[in-house]
This record gives C-alpha cells, structure tokens and sequence, in this order.
C-alpha cells in the first residue's frame, strides 16, 4: 500500500491532451468521468496527463488527490536535450471535465520525491 495514496485510491488511466482519435477522445472521457466519480466519492485517486511529439519530446503529469487531501504534481517533460523532473506539493491542483490541468503555488518536495521511487 502507498502511504500517500492509501488502501482504496482509484488510478484513472490516461489523458492525452493531443487526442487525435476518436479512439483517444473516448479514452479521455473515461479517465475524466474516472477523476469526477473519485471525487464525488471521496477517494483517492492518480491520473495520468499529457502527450509526446516523436522522436523526441514528451510531457507527462501525474496528478495525484491523496487520501488525506494531498495534491501532488509530478512532471516529466523530456526534449532532445534531456529529460526535467518536478515532484512536489502543490496549493491548488485541478482537473477539469475537459482533462485541462491548472496548477498554482506547486512547491518541490525532495523528500516526497523519496518517497515514490
């Protein structure tokens, strides 16, 4: 069991924020309607969010509602040059019916970061 997210937390899947199917739009309408009924329900919950340009760029966030009320970013953007990583906890952290992903006051967290590896 993983401590932030606890016994019954629900993973989501994945939002691709380039859908360009309607087999990745119906992929997305799940994992929103997955995120809305966590809510509703008061469960933790991790969903996956973003897109990659092949060869060589990506850009994931893993948005994490833990079961004490947690709000957790991670970021993974990877360029030609390199991939960068943000963990940290953050102030505000939402994700609409849409899969849009806004953030504020999202501070690192080394020892979070510690924590999920």
């Amino acid at each position: 069991m993983n401590p932030l997210l606890g016994p019954k937390a629900v993973n989501c899947g994945t939002i691709n924020t380039k859908a360009d199917s309607a087999s990745s739009r119906s992929r997305n309408e799940s994992a929103t309607a997955c995120v809305q009924r966590a809510r509703l329900r008061g469960r933790a919950f991790v969903v996956n969010q973003g897109f990659s340009i092949p060869p060589d760029y990506y850009l994931r966030n893993v948005v994490v509602f833990g079961a004490r009320g947690e709000k957790v970013l991670v970021q993974i953007e990877h360029q030609h040059d390199g991939p960068t990583l943000f963990v940290g906890r953050c102030a505000a952290l939402e994700l609409d019916s849409s899969g849009k992903l806004t953030s504020s006051n999202c501070e690192p967290d080394d020892a979070l970061l510690e924590q999920l590896k």
